[in-house]
């Protein structure tokens, strides 16, 4: 389900005029096929996340691009219900509302971008106070 909602919203940011480029896309899958020919579409970035890899985005070259007019889009997709947390797919790794509100501040202060996070998991609500804040849409 995650590699379908996934790949899906790829092809949204591809058809709005986003090129490979400004996508960086972390997901356990080394197989993404985004037309659906049977064979490997190389757009994966990180086929191995974790925690720790998502909350230095900050350090990828592709965040070179982004300032006022060029905005940050995050859509997370999974979750753990239990721990009300966001959990890396198949890891041990946890995000926490904090750790991700602390690293998009960073972001925002160091870029001056509007960042949109989407989140599509159960009690996703325990994230949007911490996330809520000036040029951020949760």
């Amino acid at each position: 389900m995650t590699l379908k909602l996934t790949t899906q919203m790829y092809q949204d940011l591809k058809s709005l005029g986003f090129d490979d480029g400004s996508i960086y896309w972390m997901i356990n899958s080394n197989m993404v096929d985004i037309n659906y020919d049977g064979h490997c579409d190389k757009v994966v970035d990180d086929s191995y996340p974790n925690v720790e890899a998502f909350l230095n985005l900050l350090d990828h070259p592709k965040m070179n691009a982004l300032d006022k007019t060029y905005p940050l889009f995050i859509y997370l997709q999974g979750g753990n219900p239990e721990k009300k947390q966001f959990e890396i797919q198949n890891s041990l790794d946890h995000l926490n509302p904090d750790d991700l509100a602390s690293t998009l501040d960073q972001i925002q202060s160091q870029t001056g971008c509007t960042i949109i996070v989407l989140l599509e998991f159960s009690y996703a609500g325990a994230f949007m106070k911490k996330l809520s804040n000036h040029n951020r849409i949760t």
